[in-house]
């Protein structure tokens, strides 16, 4: 008897809808399971994510716990080349162009949909 992620039932997979999503206390399927070290179960969990839920709007699902799958050595290589973490974004009024070509790294702790009006303060070398 295999689990409703193996293979046989592929047939009735459908990205249009969502099979994880948080519930109201903020929890997944993918919390239960680490908390109950299911690891192949989180495992299937993420490969079915990546092929059916590829999106950065998931991105939520693994906001508290990913550091928790590091360590108990969850396989996250297929997530992490995801477009749930890489994904560009296409923004007209992002400074995208600039005399220095140089490729450039900076932190930054804020939100990722606020750092377009935070460049030149992030970048302040370049705007002197």
């Amino acid at each position: 008897m295999g689990t409703i992620l193996s293979v046989e039932n592929e047939e009735y997979f459908d990205g249009e809808f969502p099979l994880f999503f948080k519930q109201k206390d903020g929890k997944s399927a993918i919390d239960v399971c680490i908390s109950h070290n299911q690891i192949r179960s989180v495992n299937m969990i993420i490969h079915y994510i990546t092929k059916y839920q590829n999106s950065y709007v998931f991105s939520h699902l693994f906001e508290h716990n990913l550091i928790e799958m590091i360590f108990k050595g969850a396989d996250l290589t297929e997530l992490l080349n995801s477009e749930i973490f890489n994904y560009t974004f296409d923004f007209d009024d992002w400074p995208s162009t600039h005399p220095n070509t140089e490729k450039m790294s900076h932190p930054y702790n804020g939100s990722f949909f606020r750092l377009n009006y935070a460049y030149p303060n992030v970048f302040k070398n370049i705007f002197d």
